[in-house]
């Protein structure tokens, strides 16, 4: 059901495009996000569970957020629909 929701969105940024700096702007809003969710205790625990059952260890947010910056858009619209058909 969401995927029927933003699929026209999805296919209007297909049409124009993602900018570097929207990109840019987006792995900055993913590593804010990653630094202010882990200031919670909670929220921290739950990290590092998910964190041992998905990858064996704790990686630091450090190595997350540099992860996060070394991703490179490579989007067509081939890609984008077999990723939203899903």
């Amino acid at each position: 059901m969401p995927c029927s929701l933003i699929r026209p969105y999805l296919c209007l940024d297909m049409a124009v495009g993602f900018s570097p700096e929207e990109v840019q702007r987006a792995k900055n809003q993913l590593s804010s996000s990653i630094f202010m969710s882990l200031e919670s205790r909670m929220v921290l625990y739950d990290d590092i569970g998910r964190q041992v059952l998905s990858y064996g260890h704790r990686k630091p947010a450090e190595e997350v957020c540099c992860l996060s910056l070394k991703v490179k858009v490579k989007l067509n619209s081939s890609n984008l629909c077999r990723y939203v058909s899903k």
